[in-house]
């Protein structure tokens, strides 16, 4: 059949050939047609004639018609044939694919964006801010004027030995132990040639007689000495927790406790330095528990728990064991052994640093054993 196919499509003039000699044919078919017609019309009928005429029509129709259903068919097979090769038959390549990247662009909403962000940007860093609340005519304009008070003085009576009331409210339990508890910051001291570091400073002075005139024989008369005192205090930090005690047997304080070394509080302790400080060799103070003399001193000096004393004096001691005028020198063995009871109390120890003046060569041991045994520094002026 492809061969056929093949000859039939490759060869045009066969084609002309053909149909020239179906022609020819047709002509000649005709033509001895017509010859028979009229060689025996003299014999025929016409009935007869008739119908030999209309046979031989149909025969040719017959003819001409095989020849068409050929071609139909022809064509019909070639129409499958192409319908298979362009249809049915898979081709080797791929079909085309068209493809792009995808991108959205909304320009309107990337604005929106920023707008929003912008917006919340700027509430963020500005405060809130709120209405002020005002109250119109809650009190009267004018307050009325308070009642006269009458006129009376009033003299304060201040014990020697304080109650025990007193104590309790004051002492290591009550305010002062609060103040006492105060954690401070720690400041670089310097004071007569000695240098330490502390948060909690205590200055205690002999201001007896005997040591004001040995401050004047040594060349640090007791000026100096509030020049130094002043200047120390001045440098504190302001968290920096201080006391002053001055004494012969009895002795004054500053403040019952430990106070920051704020401004206010040290143009006050100025003010008690300038006006409140003795140099007459006589105080009439407090006693501690009715006892009078350095050891009673230093058991007030250890309530207010300092980190570091400063123990000023000329080393003579004394106190008053009986009536009023009598007097006996303190013995150091027993100063020593009331410090170091008073230590044990501490939760750490306090440094003890002892400045003596024109002191005289025993005094000087005992002083400089204070000093060795607390961990402090001894320095004398002679």
């Amino acid at each position: 059949m492809t061969l056929f196919l093949d000859s039939f499509e490759s060869s045009p003039s066969s084609k002309k050939m053909r149909k020239k000699n179906i022609a020819e044919q047709r002509r000649d078919l005709d033509r001895n047609l017509k010859t028979a017609v009229l060689t025996l019309s003299p014999y025929m009928t016409g009935s007869k004639l008739e119908e030999f005429a209309t046979d031989q029509k149909q025969q040719g129709k017959k003819k001409l018609v095989g020849p068409l259903f050929l071609a139909i068919a022809i064509q019909v097979v070639l129409l499958l044939l192409t319908v298979f090769v362009v249809v049915l038959v898979p081709s080797g390549k791929e079909d085309p694919q068209f493809s792009a990247k995808k991108s959205i662009y909304l320009p309107q909403r990337k604005l929106e964006h920023k707008m929003a962000v912008a917006e919340f940007q700027q509430a963020a860093k500005s405060p809130l801010q709120m209405e002020k609340i005002q109250v119109a005519k809650m009190m009267p304009t004018h307050l009325p004027e308070l009642p006269e008070m009458p006129q009376m003085e009033f003299t304060p009576v201040i014990p020697d030995t304080p109650s025990p009331m007193g104590n309790a409210l004051f002492g290591n339990s009550g305010i002062g132990g609060m103040m006492q508890g105060l954690a401070g910051e720690a400041s670089s001291i310097s004071f007569l040639g000695i240098n330490d570091n502390a948060s909690r400073v205590l200055i205690v002075f002999d201001i007896s007689g005997s040591v004001v005139n040995a401050m004047e024989s040594s060349g640090i008369p007791m000026s100096e000495i509030k020049k130094e005192t002043i200047q120390l205090i001045e440098e504190l930090n302001a968290n920096t927790l201080f006391g002053m005690i001055q004494h012969s047997r009895q002795y004054q304080l500053f403040e019952s406790a430990l106070i920051p070394a704020t401004q206010s509080n040290k143009e006050k302790a100025i003010r008690w330095i300038e006006d409140e400080f003795t140099t007459s060799g006589y105080l009439s103070g407090s006693k501690y528990n009715g006892e009078d003399g350095v050891a009673a001193v230093m058991e007030a000096a250890f309530d207010m728990q300092p980190e570091v004393i400063f123990l000023l004096s000329d080393g003579s001691y004394q106190r008053t064991p009986g009536g009023r005028g009598s007097h006996e020198n303190v013995p150091w063995s027993e100063l020593e052994d009331r410090i170091e009871d008073r230590q044990d109390q501490l939760a750490e120890e306090a440094r003890i640093h002892t400045i003596g003046f024109a002191v005289d060569e025993e005094d000087r041991k005992g002083f400089s054993r204070i000093a060795t045994k607390n961990n402090g520094k001894y320095r004398s002026f002679d």
